[in-house]
C-alpha cells in the first residue's frame, strides 16, 4: 500500500503500482520509481500526449509517449 493524495489516484479501483526496471524513459522516469498506472483508460485520443503503459501478451510490459 502506498499512500498518496487522492487526486493522484482518480480511479484507486483500478489503479495499480508498478516498479521501472531500467532508464528507457529516463530522465523523466528512472530505474526503480515506483508508478501509479490507471488501467482504466483506453481510449486512444484521451491519452494522446499521456505517459502510457502497454501489454504485450509475448513481449510483457512497456512504456512511452502516446501520440
Amino acid at each position: 500500500m502506498i499512500a498518496a493524495p487522492r487526486d493522484w489516484f482518480p480511479n484507486p479501483a483500478t489503479t495499480s503500482c508498478l516498479r521501472v526496471r531500467g532508464n528507457s524513459m529516463s530522465p523523466l522516469i528512472q530505474d526503480g520509481y515506483i508508478l501509479g498506472v490507471d488501467y482504466s483508460q483506453s481510449d486512444q485520443m484521451l491519452l494522446n500526449g499521456k505517459i502510457v503503459i502497454a501489454w504485450h501478451k509475448d513481449r510483457g510490459l512497456t512504456n512511452g509517449v502516446s501520440s
